[in-house]
């Protein structure tokens, strides 16, 4: 997330999913439902590891989800409800480098503090083709800023550390967490909000020009 893909508003697609099905809130309630839902799924993501396991907290997103709705449906109505609503999509600047990069046939490994379902995401998008592997951090174990997750992003990739960058959109957990397990690190900065750090760039599409 912010750095190949998108999210968007997910308020109005929940909104209009609940009217679909008969319990109607407003739209500021929904979006109060949907950040104490976003906050439980923040803190409870490294136990989606595996598809059983996913589907548990998938369970827990919906009754947090519930609790703050005025007029609930019930939870077999309300998960699909919400998981339509997380509409993702990529970021121009991420198609244009990965055919960038494909054309030098350099691979991408996605790295992601994430859920197991990560690759399904990709996959519905378009993406999933388009890259070398996919290392969701509940999958591994390991979280960046952890060195374990880069390792893993290595591996699939079949380099070693000082033949990879690793670009993301967190100081810490891309930046430094990069850096510190022997890769070089890039931080993609859109919004200029990180002048103190360096390498940075503004767009993906600079991104070759830091490797030469």
């Amino acid at each position: 997330m912010g750095t190949l893909l998108g999210l968007d508003s997910p308020v109005p697609h929940l909104a209009a999913g609940l009217i679909a099905a008969g319990h109607p809130a407003p739209e500021d309630a929904v979006g109060r439902a949907l950040r104490a839902e976003i906050a439980h799924y923040k803190s409870r993501m490294h136990t989606g590891s595996d598809p059983a396991r996913l589907a548990v907290l998938h369970a827990e997103c919906v009754e947090v989800l519930a609790a703050h709705l005025p007029d609930p449906p019930a939870p077999e109505v309300l998960l699909p409800l919400l998981l339509d609503a997380l509409r993702f999509h990529a970021h121009q600047d991420a198609l244009d480098l990965l055919d960038a990069l494909d054309a030098r046939g350099i691979p991408v490994v996605i790295v992601s503090n994430w859920d197991c379902g990560l690759a399904g995401h990709l996959e519905r998008i378009g993406l999933a083709h388009r890259v070398a592997g996919v290392v969701a951090s509940a999958a591994v174990g390991a979280e960046k800023p952890e060195a374990a997750i880069f390792r893993a992003g290595l591996e699939l990739a079949g380099c070693a550390a000082d033949e990879a960058v690793h670009c993301g959109d967190d100081p810490v957990c891309d930046l430094h967490g990069a850096r510190r397990a022997g890769i070089l690190g890039v931080l993609l900065d859109r919004a200029g909000r990180f002048p103190g750090e360096a390498p940075r760039i503004g767009a993906l599409t600079e991104l070759p020009a830091v490797w030469g």
